[in-house]
This record gives structure tokens, sequence and C-alpha cells, in this order.
């Protein structure tokens, strides 16, 4: 008999069809366009060959350039359709996109998971269960791909709130 599983999902797709508050960025955000890995950019300078579009090299990465919203002081993602509030490279898996309103950041003491303050989904959460998903399933998921690609760990900035602090043992493999 299978052990039955907890659906700890915070950000359902009516929450983020009714936002798209991820896709879009003030410009003291700029900094925190997706990162893109060479094979994402490769792909997408592929599909999209009349987008003129931009990157510019993060380390190992590549981080889009974001677009100005003309009727805004916003930025908002080149991929992302503001009439269909659709991404256009969701199935590319961009881990910024696919792991938000969480982050893997490292301060002075370390790295640590934490959460946007400015996802409404998130933030209307019971924190229990914002704190099971980070450590029992996003944190994991994003320290093994950081393993990988650790320029995608961002320096920490106030506009996030702490879950937890990754261990020692955690984070051994982790060149930050």
């Amino acid at each position: 008999m299978r052990t039955p599983t907890v659906d700890l999902r915070i950000v359902n797709s009516a929450d983020c069809q009714s936002c798209r508050r991820c896709c879009t960025f003030a410009p003291h955000e700029l900094s925190e366009a997706p990162l893109f890995t060479a094979g994402q950019r490769a792909r997408a300078l592929r599909e999209f060959p009349a987008e003129e579009l931009e990157f510019l090299r993060r380390g190992s990465l590549w981080q889009i350039r974001l677009r100005s919203i003309p009727t805004s002081d916003k930025h908002v993602c080149p991929f992302f359709d503001l009439k269909s509030a659709r991404c256009r490279i969701y199935d590319y898996h961009i881990f910024d996109c696919h792991t938000w309103p969480f982050y893997i950041m490292k301060d002075s003491a370390g790295l640590v998971i934490a959460v946007s303050l400015e996802c409404p989904a998130a933030n209307s959460c019971d924190v229990t269960v914002i704190d099971s998903f980070a450590r029992n399933v996003i944190g994991p998921q994003m320290l093994e791909i950081a393993k990988l690609s650790p320029d995608l760990v961002l320096p920490y900035n106030d506009t996030v709130r702490i879950i937890y602090r990754v261990d020692e043992a955690c984070r051994k493999d982790i060149a930050v």
C-alpha cells in the first residue's frame, strides 16, 4: 500500500494567472531577471530568431535582458505575453521561474532557502505549509540544481523572508 502524500503546492495556476508578479520587475529588481543555462539560451535564440533577444553573461549562466512595459515603469520578461498572461518558454524549465517564489541565496552566514515577500499566494499561506514545502520539496531540489550550477545562488537581499538555513552537510558540494 502506498503512503498517502500531502499536497503542499502553495501557488496554483489560478493564483499565477491572476497575478504574474514573477514575470514583471520594478526598476530596482532588474538584477533578478531569470537566468538561463547555455543550452536554454541557445534554444531561445534558435526558436525566437526575430525577437532580438539580449542576454548578459552571469558566471556560467546567461541573464535575459528585460523589456520596458510602455505604460508602466516596470519591465517584463520578453517571453511573457502580456495579452494572454502566458509564458512562451514555460517548458524550458528556467530555474528561477520554476522555483518562484522560493530562492536559494547566500548571506554572511551561508546558504539560505527563502521565499519572496512579493508573492501574494505564498504570503497568504500558512507559515507551516511554506516551511514544510521549503524543507521537504523545493529546498532539496534547489540544492541539487545549485550543486550543478552554483551561479544560481543569489546574494541575499531584504525582499525575501528566510525560511531556513542550509546546514553544512547539504552545502559542502556547492561552490559559492
